[in-house]
């Protein structure tokens, strides 16, 4: 019996989540309320109530379901230190699968909850990684990974918030080759 009252709350949240989000292209979320929410989610107010304090909750809990969706898919990667292509090929990737919402997660401004953890994670993944490459000057290390998370979400940022005639992939090779070539010439020079 818990298990199949399990499955129908994460159903239920589960439409909570895709009703916001569907809401999130429509309008700021500083607009959308509990009430459309449950209308798109075809549920009650009170059943939104059950779950989530209010929208800035339903919010966290997105942000942090695609934060863990990147921690899971980014563990034991080098992201990119050793290997560019196949970095930013795992980036596209989960993007693409979950474009939806990180589509409306990545036009946020840059102060949001999300895109400070998600920065500062990847901070400390590239960190790790740099620390471990013996050519690269330690007393730099720092500089590079603000240089690198930085220019890394900046040009997705901008272009999730452009037209997108450029296909992802492509973005994503051009993203690896600028941000790559600067930080290696610049980590490696004496």
């Amino acid at each position: 019996m818990d298990r199949k009252v399990d499955r129908r709350v994460v159903k239920t949240k589960r439409a909570i989540r895709e009703a916001f989000i569907a809401l999130m292209v429509e309008k700021d979320v500083e607009k959308i309320t509990i009430k459309e929410i449950a209308e798109k989610a075809d549920v009650d107010r009170k059943t939104v109530y059950n779950y989530y304090s209010g929208i800035h909750e339903i919010r966290e809990d997105l942000e942090n379901e695609v934060l863990h969706i990147f921690e899971r898919e980014t563990q034991g990667s080098s992201l990119g230190l050793t290997d560019a292509d196949s970095a930013f090929d795992l980036l596209t990737k989960i993007i693409n699968d979950n474009m939806q919402i990180c589509s409306q997660l990545m036009r946020l401004d840059y102060n949001s909850n999300f895109l400070v953890k998600l920065i500062e994670y990847f901070k400390q993944k590239i960190r790790q990684e740099m620390i471990k490459n013996e050519r690269f000057d330690p007393k730099r290390i720092d500089i590079a990974v603000e240089y690198v998370t930085s220019g890394l979400f900046s040009a997705y940022r901008y272009w999730f918030n452009s037209d997108r005639t450029q296909p992802l992939e492509e973005f994503s090779r051009e993203v690896s080759r600028l941000v790559l070539s600067g930080l290696i010439v610049y980590m490696i020079s004496i």
